[in-house]
């Protein structure tokens, strides 16, 4: 596949729950592009349905209660939405790879970590258990876990949260996966431990030739690691461009408030922290109009009562705001 063809396209995604208190809508309508070796960004706050996306991208959403409702996602030029449970499980973990939020959580319990990265092998590769626990061992020396033939036979609950979030990532490029989605990499770990992830990363997609789909709140590490950036908010993407375009000139009332709220090196002892003012919306009481407008401090009448589309802005920009639009 060239550079310039789309390895993953989603298009007018939207997930459901139906719960007994209605219908949570956690993603609705999310459209966004990655391309062969690029990194994405997805960036939002808790709660604005990253991490359902790419559970939606992976066919883990839990049913009931959840549903994809409409949409297509395409891989390598196919609807992965369409194709069986059986071949979609030949593409998990072996095509696309997900590093979950929570690697403590994430990892059973009671296998050793060896076994269970020597499992997707076996599973994916077909190759015998020799076979499979000496590349898994493999992989953890890849992932910088000293003495990996020792680490293999440990359990995750004798390992540090840095550790075990290098076994996850261990196990995810173990099959030699062509995208990878990383889903908050780095929570819960301390700033040393984090820099040396997002590194790992960086070093092991480019060897590896991966694309990579990285969820996070933090914009540092988004302006590290990303080519682009899909701003979310509400299960819509209202902001998507390249990096370096969000950062220098951001167009959203949203995505500017998120990075007025991120600490800078040149600010004074005296400077305060900007905030956006209100709360992420319930998403079973959306708002009406623009689901940003009860927190926009640019908000205008047409935004309290109609939603905007995903509009192109200047450079082909896209933007989910009436003032890139007739008002």
């Amino acid at each position: 596949m060239m550079r310039d063809q789309n390895l993953l396209s989603v298009k007018n995604l939207r997930t459901y729950f139906y719960t007994e208190d209605g219908v949570v809508k956690a993603v609705d309508g999310v459209d966004f592009e990655i391309k062969k070796g690029e990194t994405l960004g997805m960036v939002g706050e808790s709660g604005c349905g990253k991490s359902v996306s790419a559970l939606s991208i992976m066919r883990l959403i839990p049913m009931p209660p959840g549903r994809i409702v409409e949409g297509e996602i395409y891989f390598k030029g196919e609807d992965i939405l369409k194709i069986s449970e059986v071949a979609m499980r030949k593409i998990r973990g072996r095509d696309i790879s997900m590093i979950f939020q929570e690697p403590m959580t994430s990892l059973n319990p009671v296998y050793t970590v060896g076994n269970q990265i020597s499992e997707a092998i076996t599973i994916h590769q077909g190759l015998n258990r020799k076979d499979s626990w000496d590349k898994a061992i493999e992989m953890l020396r890849q992932v910088g876990i000293p003495d990996a033939s020792k680490r293999a036979k440990e359990y995750p609950h004798q390992m540090s949260g840095g550790m075990r979030q290098r076994v996850m990532i261990a196990m995810a490029l173990s099959c030699n996966p062509e995208l990878l989605i990383a889903d908050e990499p780095t929570t819960s770990l301390d700033v040393t431990t984090q820099a040396q992830i997002l590194d790992l990363i960086g070093k092991l997609q480019e060897e590896f030739k991966l694309s990579v789909l990285i969820i996070t709140h933090n914009l540092g590490i988004v302006a590290e690691v990303a080519d682009k950036v899909a701003v979310v908010y509400a299960g819509k993407v209202v902001e998507y461009a390249k990096t370096d375009e969000i950062f220098s000139h951001p167009l959203h009332p949203y995505t500017i408030g998120l990075l007025r709220s991120v600490p800078r090196l040149d600010m004074k002892k005296k400077d305060k922290l900007q905030t956006i003012e209100g709360e992420v919306p319930d998403s079973l009481t959306f708002p009406s109009g623009c689901k940003f407008h009860p927190r926009c401090f640019l908000c205008q009448e047409k935004c309290r009562t109609k939603e905007p589309p995903l509009i192109k802005a200047e450079n082909g920009r896209l933007v989910r705001c009436w003032r890139y639009n007739e008002i």
